[in-house]
């Protein structure tokens, strides 16, 4: 066996296919073992086959009957070399048989080759046939769920295509300054001093930068966490004096940011799980926010402990994910409609919990990374009919460039960031305000 970067994206891929391990996971455990040169190649194989899956198993169907398990993985990475990546054919095909070899399934070199050629010679000859039906179609070329396909056309219609299509640059990760530590100004002319490649982002302490070239900034200068956290954070707008309930913050990311923007509020941060917790004990402690408090909580489960005790709470609750698919593509494969309806039930629920901890006057902030209405605008029509001591209050992010953005519910709006229109990741944001019976 050679655990060269092939070997590591079939375990890898092997792994989310056949026994729905997260890909993240699966690729911590595994990248470690090869040169830190290859480990791009590797990733970009792994996130690329599995973004491609219903795409690359579609073509696969064509040229094979029938597909043995543990060969998936094998066959799936040839494909993709081949339709989508700078390799050369027979390059291709036969690091493909050679992954088949070194995994201990010699028996299937000789399919693996034969598939491979046939499937060469037909995206050589523009011969792949695709699905004539419109929604079919899209689902195989964008390799996205067809029931989530359905969803958002009756949701976006024409827009649809432009969500489901979005291949966003990962040349660039979205980072935020950690103010504690150190100041924009000097974080700048560090970013400037190695010559890092990087963009300003959407606000004063934000950078979309090449993380490849950071090796000279110690990683406790920032976090990583994309724009559209930072607008959650923002759309909280805490003030000094505040108490703030972060109802399901772990990993932390929100929470240290609002801790940031108001050094001297006091921030308690929950999770259901006490290792989630823990990782909100080390982004505060990163952060240098001694402000924040975490501990476990339910946030389904009424605690009369925070009834009516916080100025603003932040309901960041689990959601579907789909407004962050191109970031996780195992997304599209773990999730179904049965999810969405499982979903709206539970934020639902902590959403209507929560509510009873917020002040009078106090706000409370709701948010996704989903696109689906019923995670979203669904769960705020509901909870304001049940909930009539409560009135929608508009976002401010001080910027105009989101305007787009604003989406009407009922006598109010809140915002969905579409990433292939406002170029941050799929954030619903809605802020509500308790004026009190």
């Amino acid at each position: 066996m050679k655990i060269d970067e092939y070997y590591i994206a079939y375990k890898c891929i092997d792994a989310v296919i056949r026994k729905g391990a997260y890909v993240s996971i699966e690729l911590n455990r595994y990248i470690g073992s090869i040169p830190s040169v290859r480990r791009p190649f590797a990733t970009s194989l792994i996130y690329g086959v599995l973004d491609r899956e219903i795409e690359l198993e579609y073509i696969a169907k064509q040229f094979a009957k029938k597909l043995d398990k543990s060969m998936l993985g094998v066959v799936y990475i040839g494909i993709y070399m081949l339709k989508y990546m700078d390799i050369a054919d027979y390059a291709a095909i036969n690091a493909s048989v050679e992954l088949a070899k070194n995994i201990g399934k010699s028996m299937y070199t000789g399919f693996v080759n034969a598939l491979l050629r046939n499937v060469s010679t037909a995206l050589e000859q523009n011969a792949i046939k695709y699905p004539v039906d419109k929604l079919e179609y899209m689902s195989v070329v964008y390799s996205y769920p067809l029931w989530a396909v359905k969803k958002l056309y009756a949701q976006y219609h024409e827009k649809a295509e432009s969500i489901i299509s979005y291949q966003p640059s990962h040349k660039f990760t979205e980072i935020r300054v950690n103010t504690n530590v150190i100041s924009v100004q000097k974080f700048t002319e560090k970013l400037n001093g190695i010559k890092a490649e990087y963009e300003k982002g959407k606000f004063s302490d934000t950078f979309r930068v090449n993380v490849a070239g950071l090796g000279g900034i110690k990683s406790e200068n920032y976090f990583v966490q994309s724009a559209s956290s930072v607008c959650v954070a923002t759309a909280v707008n805490p003030k000094n004096g505040q108490a703030v309930l972060d109802c399901c913050a772990a990993p932390g990311g929100k929470s240290v940011c609002i801790a940031q923007m108001a050094p001297e509020s006091a921030v308690t941060a929950c999770d259901i799980h006490p290792h989630r917790v823990s990782l909100i004990k080390s982004y505060a402690k990163k952060g240098r926010c001694n402000n924040i408090k975490a501990t476990e909580s339910d946030a389904t489960a009424y605690n009369k402990d925070l009834d009516n005790a916080f100025d603003c709470v932040l309901a960041d609750v689990p959601c579907s994910g789909f407004g962050v698919v191109s970031e996780k593509p195992d997304i599209k494969r773990n999730r179904s409609e049965q999810t969405i309806e499982d979903l709206h039930k539970l934020q639902l629920e902590i959403v209507n919990n929560v509510a009873k901890y917020v002040k009078t006057g106090g706000t409370l902030v709701y948010s996704t990374c989903s696109l689906f209405y019923e995670e979203n605008q669904s769960v705020i029509e509901l909870f304001l009919k049940t909930n009539t001591d409560y009135v929608l209050q508009r976002i401010d992010l001080g910027t105009d460039s989101l305007n787009d953005a604003y989406v009407p519910i009922m006598d109010g709006d809140a915002l969905q960031f579409l990433p292939y229109r406002d170029n941050l990741d799929g954030f619903f944001i809605c802020k509500l305000k308790r004026i009190g019976q």
